[in-house]
């Protein structure tokens, strides 16, 4: 005869956790863009956000500088602020079912460098409510909040490049494993949908005027990577290549895909 276990109290919170989960992809907190523009000229940008579920939200906002967790192996020093620069207001309100508003982003100080982009995160958490406050709560019932980061780009107003030029920019080269990415220009390159000889990679950023060094390839044979990036509005622009020897020290360019 078949015998048959009640779930334990873990097992219930992972089935929970997991419910709750997948039902704030299908309904939540919309947010009106990943990447976010702020030209120095501006005094503010607004972001909108939407309830799309049937539930209050709370919502919480900040700014806050980029923690580097993409720009790993860089060579060379990433920059710090000892003060803040940027605010997000309101910091913290109820948002209602089906509704939406605007976030402003305001700059209150620091000094940020005038040759090349600065990068900030904005951080959104949002709480819902439980759906029926009056039910009676059981031992495994939680509440999660859902947290999420968007890019915010701080353009001076002297950078002249096209942004969307700056991926075609970049510079290659190799030492057996070791790749080295060089980026020439003012501006933050996304290596999005990043291939080495075929195999998706995690690829990151690379800061203005910085090298990057990651052990993407194999110590022997041609190495050939393929990447794309994105623009301010999360378009994907196309697929660019380049193809490394094991001892290719000089920094290369780029081909366009067929």
């Amino acid at each position: 005869m078949r015998q048959y276990r009640l779930l334990s109290p873990m097992i219930k919170v992972v089935i929970v956790l997991f419910s709750l989960l997948f039902s704030t992809a299908q309904a939540g907190l919309v947010i009106g863009g990943t990447r976010f523009a702020y030209p120095e000229n501006q005094s503010s940008i607004s972001v909108e956000l939407k309830n799309t579920s049937n539930r209050d939200m709370l919502v919480k906002v900040a700014v806050s500088p980029d923690d580097a967790r993409q720009l790993t192996g860089t060579v060379e020093s990433l920059p710090s602020y000892s003060e803040t620069v940027f605010i997000a207001t309101p910091p913290l309100f109820v948002l209602k079912p089906d509704k939406n508003t605007k976030i402003r982003i305001n700059r209150v100080g620091g000094s940020l460098p005038t040759d090349r982009e600065s990068l900030f995160i904005l951080n959104v958490a949002a709480l819902p409510t439980l759906e029926n406050s009056h039910s009676v709560k059981t031992d495994n019932q939680l509440q999660i909040a859902v947290r999420n980061r968007m890019k915010i780009f701080y353009r001076p107003s002297n950078l002249s490049e096209d942004p969307n030029m700056s991926y075609q920019k970049l510079r290659w080269a190799r030492k057996n494993e070791i790749v080295t990415v060089y980026n020439p220009g003012p501006r933050y390159v996304t290596l999005y949908n990043l291939h080495v000889d075929g195999k998706v990679i995690d690829g990151g950023m690379v800061a203005p005027f910085s090298h990057r060094q990651q052990s993407w390839c194999k110590s022997q044979g041609v190495c050939e990577i393929a990447w794309q990036t994105l623009d301010i509005y999360n378009n994907v622009l196309p697929i660019l290549k380049v193809k490394l020897n094991p001892s290719q020290l000089d920094f290369t360019g780029f081909a366009f895909s067929q």
